[in-house]
């Protein structure tokens, strides 16, 4: 690999959105399981969790 390449790699954040319908349950742990596997994996993430629906 180039070190363009690499350096570019090294710089790219991952941004992630879970979501499902209130984000009381699904959502979050979906958020915290994949935020954990990313860290482990070494791959720099951003990772959030959303509802659709307006409940909470």
């Amino acid at each position: 690999m180039d070190r363009s390449r690499r350096d570019q790699r090294a710089t790219t954040l991952l941004r992630a959105l879970v979501v499902c319908t209130g984000n009381t349950c699904r959502s979050p742990m979906g958020e915290a399981i994949l935020r954990v596997q990313l860290r482990d994996a070494g791959i720099p993430a951003e990772v959030r969790s959303a509802g659709t629906l307006g409940w909470n």
